[in-house]
């Protein structure tokens, strides 16, 4: 089973949700581009599946997945995208969006009742191995 906490699946930032949140959180945005650069170098090939798993050609074959993402993050759309491209290509996939959640405020479980549903949701899921 793959559980994806707001993944990272597209370093070209293609996405929609890359967009938005340039417009909400320029600083941020730029930093995540430059974190992006740090750690893969210059000259790296940001469509490489190893780096951006949205670019395989082929998602077959691969474990059922389950996906959470936060509405107000880059990596949002990544989520539905590749749980599409996983149930295209003949798996399975579920995904839910936490609303208000800010990439990284998933961890936020004293303050947060979002982060701790995000957190009940993913040990219920981890559950699901022992009885398979």
């Amino acid at each position: 089973m793959q559980i994806l906490w707001a993944p990272a699946l597209d370093l070209t930032f293609s996405g929609p949700s890359r967009h938005e949140f340039q417009k909400l959180f320029p600083e941020i945005a730029k930093f995540g581009s430059r974190l992006t650069s740090r750690y893969l170098g210059n000259g790296a090939d940001l469509k490489d599946p190893y780096v951006s798993p949205l670019f395989c050609p082929d998602l077959s074959g691969l474990p059922p997945a389950i996906l959470f993402a936060c509405e107000v993050d880059s990596f949002r759309d990544d989520c539905e995208r590749y749980g599409e491209r996983l149930i295209a290509a003949g798996g399975e996939a579920r995904w839910k969006t936490f609303p208000g959640l800010l990439h990284g405020t998933q961890s936020l479980t004293g303050l947060l009742s979002s982060a701790r549903e995000w957190h009940k949701q993913s040990v219920e899921a981890l559950s699901t191995l022992s009885s398979a």
